[in-house]
């Protein structure tokens, strides 16, 4: 089915929640009330390391208002994680972090909360930090942050790996193909680099929050801010030993997460609240709960070096990153494995060595963020491959494109590569960019520079979504599923999936979404997946059900099922479309009694159910190479090119985007209006922010800047202008994809400060080295190189 047969499907329409959200109805975890409902506040950790020695909590429960105060006492011993079961709810014998929580109180409102939570008394032991990622990974650090890390639990794929040698190493991943010390002798220079990058938080617009109920029958009803509610109803049921059966998890509108609302993080206190108290409880964190006590983006160390011959050709990759877990292992654990897919996935290395690993540190607790691990890596890649190409005297752009990976070549797993937009990508913005037109850099002030960047996002794997599809009798068809709204339109093209499946208009689609009541399973809204796998399962299930809708007119009509055809509110014979019933045909009257209702005549109702589950090939151990080249290393592979120019006032080190292209292969746009607001927002944005501005500050373990005033976001100001942002939709269908479609949101942000770097050097002459590459990091960079 080409674009041009589609009538729903690939068309910018309106988003569904727009008018709700505009006018304020949109309904969100942080605004749900329920009568005779408490408010919890949690008493945090001081200190980044420390034994605890006792806590007392008798003057909270005795403060008026108090209705109950939990500590790690009143809830079972158990641990979480997302791979590795390494984390508390409430600290128990130590805290390893500043913000870690160690008990919590409900009380008739929040300040009532807030005035008891300082009359908990806790004495503590100091110990000594680990602080420094690169002291922390070292054989004999400052600080061993887990003593007992052989005793935990493991739940993922790949399993986690030691390093015996370095106590705070939470897991190894490693790649191994072809041999790099032959790949650089033959190579005819080699260019190597470190580069660095640091903590950045998601900074959701609304803060984690979370609303727990006991039901009558023993059950809890909670209304999260959970991009996986999913895994978070299983954290919930292992820590707090609440069977799955009992666990009823809603999530409305959730108001931004990027990777930050994954796992359980206001909800535990929560529920054991109510568990105590017998009564509602809320839970908001503040701002600086959010910035420091939730999960961030970890702070970076790679090394990485290149082998090139003088024809351009790559001869040997090797790279080595080290990623700062914080205290616990988090979802950043599973990073650290899907990381280095970054040079795996973009370029042609015939000898590539990738070791990547996870690091413990007393600082906060690390994270999935968009971009799980490949903007870390790609932005030094990418400089490292624009210095080769200076080095052999070839245009930075010619390069990357003879290196490229094509359609039906290997990955660095081995994989054999198809729906490659990389090439398209980085063409259509050099196009924009205009790059055949050097900029002359001057001897004035003011130097200009134009940068370019390539790279990819794979999407996880294994991974699995579930949707259930019901045909009402007026033709609405009802989609329920567990995927989270979370603000980038999923509902919408979802919805236009639909609506283009059974040939009706938009407004005949009524989505039911992420209530784990009545929805099924999703993995969730993670790792750009929801279009390719939700949307997969929702096609599936609408099939089985117009085959239902077949059988049921076939009888009625006395024609073949397989002669008949499902489209528009109609089942219609295919030689002779005249010859149709409507849906609501299919539906009988209750007998003698109409006017109550009508059923299906099989079941009762029309319903269909599909799961789409997405594997991983079986891998070499020893290598990570696929053992079946056909078989997939992640979901599907999105590519990215990126293209920025600059003005740099060498003076002050002011440095003015002046034109920024994102081009992204999608594999094809359900929705495009949909895909730009991806692009302009997650990738221009978020992708600057982290490449030019945010940090966070960390002093022995405390953040520094916790708050928006000292914690520097990209303002609209700080943005080129609208007219000189540049969205590209590039287009490689999937075979597998709904319609062709893949994903989109994360691979927005992979190039966005390799971009900028290459246009930086361009400009000036020098490289960066460090992230954010702020105008004062510039300033003393060129008064270092003495420009």
């Amino acid at each position: 089915m080409t674009k041009q047969d589609l009538s729903v499907v690939g068309k910018p329409v309106t988003r569904l929640d727009a008018l709700e959200k505009a006018t304020g109805r949109a309904l969100y975890p942080i605004n749900v009330s329920l009568s005779g409902m408490l408010w919890a506040k949690v008493l945090r950790s001081p200190h980044a390391h420390a034994k605890i020695i006792s806590i007392d909590t008798s003057k909270a429960e005795s403060y008026p208002g108090v209705e109950g105060v939990i500590t790690a006492k009143d809830i079972p011993d158990k641990k979480y994680g997302y791979g590795l079961n390494d984390q508390p709810m409430l600290a128990r014998d130590k805290v390893r972090y500043v913000g870690e929580p160690i008990a919590a109180i409900a009380a008739v409102d929040e300040d009532t909360a807030e005035e008891a939570l300082q009359l908990i008394d806790v004495k503590y032991e100091t110990l000594p930090g680990a602080f420094d990622l690169e002291e922390a990974f070292k054989p004999d650090p400052p600080a061993v942050v887990h003593e007992d890390y052989s005793q935990y639990e493991l739940h993922f794929f790949p399993p986690a790996k030691m390093d015996v040698k370095r106590p705070n190493v939470a897991n190894y991943f490693l790649i191994r193909k072809g041999n790099t010390e032959e790949g650089f002798k033959k190579a005819d220079f080699v260019i190597e680099g470190k580069f660095t990058t640091p903590r950045q938080q998601h900074v959701p617009m609304e803060p984690h929050s979370a609303v727990a109920r006991m039901e009558s029958d023993g059950s809890v009803t909670v209304w999260a801010s959970a991009q996986q509610p999913f895994l978070m109803s299983n954290q919930i049921s292992g820590l707090l030993e609440i069977p799955p059966t009992k666990i009823r998890l809603i999530v409305p509108y959730l108001g931004g997460g990027f990777g930050n609302k994954t796992q359980m993080k206001a909800e535990g206190p929560c529920i054991a609240l109510a568990k105590k108290t017998g009564k509602p409880v809320k839970c908001v964190f503040t701002r600086e709960e959010v910035n420091t006590s939730t999960t961030s983006r970890g702070g970076t160390v790679s090394y990485i070096k290149l082998g090139v011959k003088t024809d351009g050709s790559l001869t040997a990759m090797d790279c080595k990153i080290l990623y700062s877990s914080g205290a616990y292992s988090g979802d950043a654990f599973v990073y650290s494995t899907r990381g280095p897919f970054q040079p795996a996935g973009t370029y042609k290395i015939p000898n590539l060595k990738e070791d990547s690993y996870l690091v413990y540190a007393n600082e906060p607790v690390s994270g999935a963020f968009r971009g799980f691990g490949n903007p870390e890596l790609n932005w030094g890649i990418e400089i490292v491959m624009s210095q080769a190409a200076d080095k052999i005297g070839m245009d930075r752009a010619e390069f990357r494109r003879k290196n490229l990976l094509d359609e039906g070549d290997e990955s660095g797993f081995g994989e054999i590569m198809h729906s490659l937009g990389t090439t398209e990508c980085l063409d259509r913005t050099l196009k924009e960019l205009d790059w055949s037109k050097k900029i002359e850099r001057g001897e004035g002030v003011c130097r200009s520079g134009k940068g370019i960047a390539v790279g990819n996002k794979y999407s996880i794997a294994p991974s699995a979504s579930c949707a259930t599809v019901k045909l009402h009798i007026d033709g609405t068809i009802e989609v329920r599923i567990s995927a989270v709204e979370i603000g980038q339109g999923s509902n919408t093209i979802l919805a236009q999936m639909t609506a283009e499946n059974f040939g009706v208009s938009l407004d005949r689609i009524k989505m039911v979404v992420s209530d784990t009541a009545v929805t099924p399973f999703d993995f969730g809204t993670v790792s750009s997946r929801i279009t390719y796998h939700t949307g997969n399962a929702i096609l599936t299930a609408c099939e089985g059900l117009k085959n239902q809708m077949r059988e049921l007119a076939s009888r009625k009509m006395d024609i073949r099922a397989e002669d008949l055809e499902v489209k528009g509110g109609k089942i219609f014979f295919k030689k002779d479309p005249t010859k149709s019933i409507g849906t609501a045909d299919l539906f009988s009257p209750t007998l003698g009694m109409g006017h109550i209702g009508k059923y299906a005549e099989v079941g009762g109702e029309l319903i269909e159910s599909a799961t789409f589950f997405s594997k991983m090939g079986k891998m070499d151990p020893a290598t990570n190479q696929l053992l079946n080249k056909h078989d997939k290393s992640c979901s599907f592979w999105m590519q990215i090119a990126n293209g920025a120019e600059v003005d740099v006032d060498i003076e002050t080190g002011d440095i003015k985007l002046k034109k920024f292209i994102n081009a992204c292969d999608v594999g094809q746009a359900i929705n495009p209006l949909l895909v730009e607001g991806q692009l302009e927002g997650g990738g221009v944005g978020m992708g600057l922010g982290l490449g030019m501005w945010e940090e966070m500050i960390l002093n022995e373990g405390k953040c520094m800047n916790s708050n928006f005033i000292d914690y520097k976001l990209p303002r609209a100001r700080d943005l080129p202008k609208v007219e000189d942002t540049i969205s590209i939709i590039a287009e490689t269908p999937h075979r597998e994809g709904p319609y062709g479609a893949k994903g989109i949101g994360e691979a927005t942000m992979i190039c966005t400060p390799a971009a900028m770097a290459d246009a930086i050097h361009d400009a000036t002459g020098v490289w960066h080295t460090e992230l954010p590459m702020s105008s004062e990091k510039l300033f003393h960079l060129l008064r270092r190189n003495k420009i």
